[in-house]
């Protein structure tokens, strides 16, 4: 069974944090069995600026754990898992 944990919309029409994110975050990080990764079909931005403005939230999430549209056809791409 794969449990999912959606957020609010990261494209700029919120820019606030849901209450509690970063305490369900560092939850999850906590359990080590689990690999958080962060979509979005945003094709226009990299997850590194993704990240920024998470940070910028009070949202701490690595660029290399947010995986965004335009990344994920070029890994499709180059036939890349």
């Amino acid at each position: 069974m794969t449990n999912v944990w959606r957020s609010r919309d990261t494209s700029g029409c919120d820019t606030r944090l849901t209450p509690g994110a970063q305490t369900i975050l560092n939850w999850l990080r906590a359990r080590e069995f689990l690999q958080l990764r962060f979509l979005t079909n945003n094709s226009t931005v990299m997850g590194a600026q993704i990240a920024h403005r998470l940070a910028g939230m009070g949202l701490e999430v690595e660029s290399q754990h947010i995986l965004t549209a335009t990344e994920l056809v070029g890994h499709y791409l180059l036939g890349l898992e």
